[in-house]
């Protein structure tokens, strides 16, 4: 039988840059701690990201790291999921930023173990996804997505009510949100196109979008990329399932509509986690 309770999950694709600022801190939290592991897919990283990997798991019994070319995000996070031992998993969302290594991520933990206690089995979203795994199970496991994986997954809690919020940080800086105009373009390509394929009209994304996303670039942006992601959505061979459809009040941002919505479902973090506390996340959902 295992004596692994924690289980930190994630998924990696060449951010060589700041492994050692995610995974490395990561490792460093849980040295020592034998109910605790770290376990890491890679999708095939070709940016020396690996022999970093690799060498963590070499100098730390409870780091695993699992090779797999080709894995689109979603089968990278199912992996590290359904290879997992713990009772609870700690589904880290990306590792291309730069995560604080003062012990936050175990305190978080104690605040989900007491949640989880008081309310039952929950998911819990702090910018990194707290989840037992009987939970995760239930709720069908991370869809093979290429994107949207995340929100789809908090959509299938949502529906039976085991989702919570809670503005807490755990980086100080990510990456994918920094990166240039190209990137953005794609990933805002990427996303679109799942929607489409799961069902949404392009007129009803065109005018959802024109209607609510913030600033004049992203309505730009839509009217230029949605006629490509719509025709690439049209060729995609097979069916995505997840929740998205024309009536959907959960299109645009997710978070911020829960907060509306169902602000219940919010949490004000103890005042032990007092100074980990979001000012700026809390800013944007009462926007």
């Amino acid at each position: 039988m295992s004596s692994i309770r924690y289980s930190i999950c994630a998924t990696h694709y060449n951010n060589g840059e700041y492994i050692r600022n995610s995974a490395g801190v990561f490792a460093d939290e849980i040295e020592g701690r034998n109910d605790w592991e770290l376990v890491i897919t890679d999708a095939g990283s070709n940016d020396g990201s690996i022999k970093y990997l690799r060498d963590l798991e070499s100098r730390q019994e409870n780091v695993r790291v699992i090779v797999e070319e080709g894995l689109t995000i979603g089968e990278g996070r199912r992996a590290a999921a359904e290879a997992a031992n713990g009772d609870i998993l700690i589904q880290v969302m990306d590792l291309d930023a730069n995560y604080y290594n003062d012990g936050r991520i175990l305190d978080i933990t104690c605040f989900y173990e007491n949640l989880i206690e008081e309310e039952g089995e929950l998911m819990l979203s702090v910018g990194i996804n707290f989840c037992t795994s009987n939970l995760l199970q239930e709720l069908g496991g991370w869809s093979e997505l290429i994107t949207n994986e995340e929100t789809e997954l908090k959509r299938r809690a949502l529906r039976v009510d085991k989702l919570r919020f809670a503005p807490i940080r755990v980086f100080d800086q990510n990456a994918g949100l920094e990166k240039g105009l190209r990137d953005g373009i794609v990933r805002f390509y990427h996303n679109s196109a799942a929607k489409f394929q799961a069902g949404v009209s392009f007129w009803y994304m065109l005018y959802h979008w024109a209607r609510y996303a913030p600033g004049i670039k992203p309505k730009i942006g839509a009217f230029l990329v949605f006629p490509f992601s719509w025709i690439s959505a049209k060729r995609a061979v097979g069916d995505v399932d997840h929740s998205y459809d024309k009536t959907d009040k959960y299109l645009i941002d997710f978070k911020k509509t829960v907060y509306k919505r169902r602000p219940e479902l919010w949490l004000d973090p103890p005042e032990t986690l007092s100074e980990y506390v979001d000012e700026k996340e809390i800013e944007h959902i009462r926007s």
